[in-house]
């Protein structure tokens, strides 16, 4: 019969299993248990404990040994009446991490009452609802049951802790994502501290020569840590997101790469995160590279890119439960990131948008990215969103088309929530603005088509900032309404002389109503594109001496002044 002494010096002996701080390193910073834990607006007193007990665990100090038996007494008797939480799964990991150590101080009673605590928080973790609170959920039924498996191997409970945790982390894995590794938009922002958790159990996993993953979910923690790489700015943090849950941390990805063991991850990380950029690496192939860009109807997200390199444009929306967000990087620099919804009225009644975005087109190529959404509205309105970001040209298109099936005073407005330190400035007779970083460097040039390039003209909208950010209003009298914000993002032009202008649609030599077609020129420098859309029903139609029977044409001059198709919607 072992006795307690007999396991207090084995606790004490035994060679493995390996300390966690060994397991996933001991950054200065930030305990691994804490990378990207979203804990804003949680106690400090909750979040002090669990530094202070990884602290003493990665070193521990025997003066201190009865204030940490002190504090997890007094968490042991609160324990029973507190709700399964993010920041009580973190609690509860801590101290699993140090309890093995605490067995030279505590007396057996106390020492078994804190391990069956434990043992029990981590079966009613499989009590949560995986699409409710799935953090937590992975936390407590996954990660705290896989480590009270690792850190006693020789405890009966053992084989089941490390069945319960390896079904819950895969059913996490595979339920959560959309079968390529990327999260759907409700939970975002918490795609970095499920990367952690889900990298701490591999690692675990790991080294007990037992994977923490069935086959399946490592498949999606692999193309997990991929999408990852494509949210992640050019700053280290996470695109459509605040806060710790997207801060970066580079000892996260130097954890999670070497896990998913991909060379075409590693070359990517090389150039999209900071740390990597600053290390002298061999020249990459951009053949070897993944593509930088996402789309997933499933996941509701898609990030329209260009390339890896950190500084170029690249635009990040999500679509979920009937909302818009949208966040633009360019340079560097967020420019706008956050809620961006239009609101429209018709008649004066304002029209609610009652359904989710459907996704009516999606495609990347040489030229760009391009996506389109729809929404069905009240009243039998149709509300239709299009992003273009042209690869080679630098630009960024944003429309918005209204629809409708009779005429009515349509009112639209939209604002684009500019990031902090963004700044907007506009000349005081035209139109456009020009946005710059909090350092003064000019990111981008955005015109609005749709309006007079003269700001005394305002039959047609305002384009100004607002009180939420850069806002974009426009009005007509019809059936339909256009809006297009053409965005330029080369800074080599941002100098240069442009204009816009609409043009004239015609059929059958007739000019056609601005609610059944319209088009705009837009040149800057030597660079002109045209951009053509149909409202109505498709019809041949002609506009500056191009036919088009096409539903959207967004094109690029050249030199012999025809036109090269960059977007074409038949």
């Amino acid at each position: 019969m072992v006795t307690w002494s007999d396991w207090k010096d084995h606790l004490s002996q035994r060679k493995t299993p390996v300390e966690m701080g060994d397991l996933f390193g001991t950054p200065k910073k930030t305990p691994p248990l804490l990378w990207n834990a979203p804990v804003e607006g949680v106690s400090d007193c909750s979040v002090a404990l669990v530094e202070r007990l990884l602290r003493w665990g990665m070193s521990p100090r025997p003066q201190r040994y009865q204030e940490m038996v002190l504090e997890i007494e007094i968490w042991l008797t609160e324990s029973k009446d507190r709700p399964l939480t993010v920041i009580f799964a973190l609690e509860c990991l801590a101290i699993g991490y140090v309890l093995s150590r605490l067995s030279t101080v505590i007396d057996e009673e106390g020492w078994w009452d804190v391990l069956a605590c434990l043992a029990q928080i981590a079966a009613d973790g499989n009590n949560i609802q995986l699409d409710q609170d799935p953090l937590t959920h992975q936390l407590l039924a996954g990660e705290l049951a896989l480590t009270l498996a690792f850190t006693f191997p020789e405890i009966v409970f053992e084989k089941s802790m490390r069945a319960q945790s390896r079904e819950a982390l895969s059913r996490g894995l595979i339920d959560l994502t959309d079968g390529e590794g990327l999260l759907g938009c409700q939970h975002a922002e918490l795609i970095r501290p499920l990367l952690a958790c889900w990298s701490r159990a591999f690692a675990m996993g790991k080294a007990m020569n037992r994977p923490a993953l069935n086959r399946d979910a490592r498949t999606q923690y692999e193309w997990l840590v991929r999408q990852a790489l494509r949210l992640t700015r050019g700053n280290g943090t996470q695109a459509l997101s605040a806060g710790s849950s997207g801060a970066w941390c580079p000892a996260l990805f130097k954890l999670a790469l070497p896990l998913a063991d991909d060379p075409m991850d590693d070359d990517a990380a090389k150039m999209a995160l900071p740390r990597s950029r600053t290390t002298k690496t061999r020249t990459i192939d951009k053949d070897d590279l993944p593509e930088p860009f996402v789309h997933s109807e499933w996941a509701e997200i898609s990030v329209l890119r260009p390339s890896w390199k950190p500084g170029g444009p690249r635009l990040t929306v999500a679509h979920g439960n009937g909302r818009i967000q949208s966040e633009l990087e360019s340079g560097g620099s967020v420019l706008w990131s956050g809620f961006c919804d239009p609101v429209f009225e018709a008649n004066g009644r304002r029209i609610q948008l009652h359904d989710d975005w459907d996704v009516v087109c999606w495609f990347s190529d040489a030229d760009g990215d391009y996506l389109e959404l729809e929404m069905a509205c009240d009243g039998g309105w149709t509300l239709q969103k299009q992003f273009f970001l042209a690869r080679e040209d630098r630009f960024l298109l944003i429309a918005d088309a209204i629809l409708g099936h009779r005429p009515a005073r349509i009112k639209y407005r939209c604002q684009l929530p500019l990031a902090p330190g963004v700044k907007f400035s506009q000349p005081k007779e035209t139109t456009e603005c020009l946005l710059t970083s909090s350092k003064n460097q000019p990111r981008c040039h955005c015109l609005p088509l749709a309006l007079p390039e003269w700001q005394s003209d305002h039959r047609y909208g305002r384009f100004n900032l607002g009180v939420a950010g850069l806002e974009l209003e426009q009005h007509t009298d019809g059936q339909r309404l256009y809006v297009p914000l053409f965005i330029d993002l080369d800074p080599r032009r941002f100098s240069k002389p442009f204009t816009w202008r609409q043009l004239t649609v015609g059929e059958n030599l007739e000019t056609t109503a601005r609610d059944c077609a319209v088009g705009y020129r837009v040149q800057v420098g030597k660079k002109q594109w045209l951009i053509y859309r149909s409202l109505a029903h498709r019809r041949n139609r002609t506009l500056l001496g191009q036919n088009s029977s096409s539903e959207c044409l967004i094109a690029r001059f050249q030199r012999d002044g025809t036109t090269q198709a960059l977007v074409e919607i038949e």
